[in-house]
């Protein structure tokens, strides 16, 4: 028997004999009922005490069995995850056994290199608390990071235009800033940065475009910029996340990476502040986006 059940039993027992003394005092004479009745007073009593202390007991029960049932919880969520882990496993399994050829081993081998980069990859992201994506993923991170937002984006625009908002890719990006601002109040800032081979009427779409969306555009000449490397930052809600696009001569992304580390995030705020001092804010006077059409 635990101290729970004890204590109910006590109590159960206690307020059985409170009320046969209670039926017992009205069959005594009178003489005797009085003498009888400090006994009783203090039965009811022990029973009131009791009842208090079981409340107080239960409550305590019910504290101390939240702290055990998030411990529980805590435990239970790797073995949650681990079966999505288990699910890729199984499929790895079924696919090196699909290919395996003893005759060409050659699928096999191109799966395991598949998986090794993968492992690298999970190893590097653990070990820098940087997430590194491959050419071609930066615009759909950069959407999910975009509509993840609740506050504030702000970010630089000096990949090759061709490259980025005159994709597929990048038009339906687009689209999910107008989406943003409009239906969430989400506010955002873009800085168009401008090689010394271009200038503002090259990119007259896409800046009366961001305009006519909502976007805070502003413009920046490549040359006023001190230390300016061949990048493009994106910053969320001020603090929360960031990403930087590297850039190859030809400003197409050579690589991404994108963190909600501290140190990284700062480091993506100071080079948007900077450039934002050199550059000058855009106003649009048409009234018509033009930047859907095909690349230039």
């Amino acid at each position: 028997m635990n101290w729970a059940n004890l204590a109910n039993f006590i109590w159960i027992v206690t307020f059985v004999i409170a009320i046969a003394l209670l039926v017992y005092k009205h069959r005594l004479p009178t003489e005797k009922q009085e003498s009888f009745e400090s006994k009783l007073v203090v039965l009811i009593l022990v029973f009131l005490v009791g009842a208090v202390i079981r409340i107080i007991y239960s409550n305590w029960q019910v504290e101390s069995a939240i702290p055990n049932l998030t411990s529980k919880l805590e435990s239970a969520l790797p073995i949650v995850k681990s079966n999505t882990d288990n699910k890729a496993i199984m499929d790895l399994n079924s696919a090196r056994n699909l290919f395996a050829d003893r005759g060409n081993s050659a699928m096999a081998e191109v799966l395991n290199e598949y998986v090794s980069k993968h492992n690298k990859f999970l190893d590097s992201t653990v070990r820098t608390k940087v997430v590194k994506a491959e050419p071609g993923e930066e615009i759909w991170i950069a959407s999910k990071l975009l509509q993840s937002a609740r506050a504030s984006v702000d970010a630089t625009s000096y990949v090759q235009p061709d490259f980025w908002w005159r994709s597929d890719e990048g038009k339906e990006y687009f689209e999910f800033n107008r989406q943003m601002i409009e239906e969430n109040g989400i506010r955002i800032r873009r800085i168009f940065i401008l090689p010394p081979d271009s200038n503002e009427l090259s990119m007259k779409d896409l800046l009366d475009c961001n305009s006519l969306a909502g976007v805070e555009t502003f413009v920046a000449l490549e040359k006023d910029i001190k230390s300016r490397r061949r990048e493009d930052v994106i910053i969320i809600d001020g603090t929360a996340v960031a990403g930087r696009l590297d850039l190859d001569r030809e400003l197409r992304t050579r690589h991404s990476e994108f963190s909600s580390g501290k140190t990284f995030v700062n480091n993506q705020i100071e080079s948007f502040e900077e450039v934002l001092k050199v550059a000058k804010q855009y106003s649009t006077i048409s009234s018509v986006c033009e930047f859907s059409k095909e690349p230039k």
